[in-house]
């Protein structure tokens, strides 16, 4: 390949990366290209682990752009897409709620942040400052 076509071929990848930013993915199209960049990015840490010589990956910091770019694209789009149809099942793909299924093994208690009575997110305070606003609560009788 020449070095005019490598220009081209750059030049095309960016404007892809920023379709990506403004045209909404569908969630197959958008599932698949998340399982892309996880690979990718598996691929550009065994490449750079494996060299011997820095100048065997003389393109890394290029690399290093387009992945970064194509990520911030893929953040976008997947929140776009989970504020417009995160309320369907099924409406968001498989990868993202996978991702989120990963959490569900922590114990509740050590999670910074829980859902109030009205379900809505709040930080959680310290274990301690909890257990003694509780046992405060009892003592005085002021149960909710």
């Amino acid at each position: 390949m020449n070095r005019r076509g490598a220009t081209y071929g750059f030049a095309a990848l960016v404007l892809g990366i920023v379709a990506i930013l403004v045209v909404p993915l569908p969630p197959a199209v958008l599932d698949a290209l998340l399982a892309f960049n996880l690979m990718g990015s598996g691929i550009v840490l065994l490449t750079s682990l494996s060299i011997g010589d820095p100048l065997e990956f003389s393109a890394f910091a290029p690399a290093l752009l387009i992945a970064t770019l194509f990520r911030l694209a893929l953040d976008v789009s997947a929140t776009r897409l989970i504020l417009t149809q995160g309320h369907v099942e099924g409406g968001v793909g498989a990868l993202i709620p996978a991702f989120g299924r990963l959490d569900r093994f922590r114990h509740p208690d050590h999670h910074p942040i829980h859902r109030d009575r009205g379900g809505f997110a709040t930080r959680r305070r310290s274990c301690g400052a909890l257990h003694a606003r509780r046992d405060a609560r009892q003592t005085n009788g002021n149960r909710r």
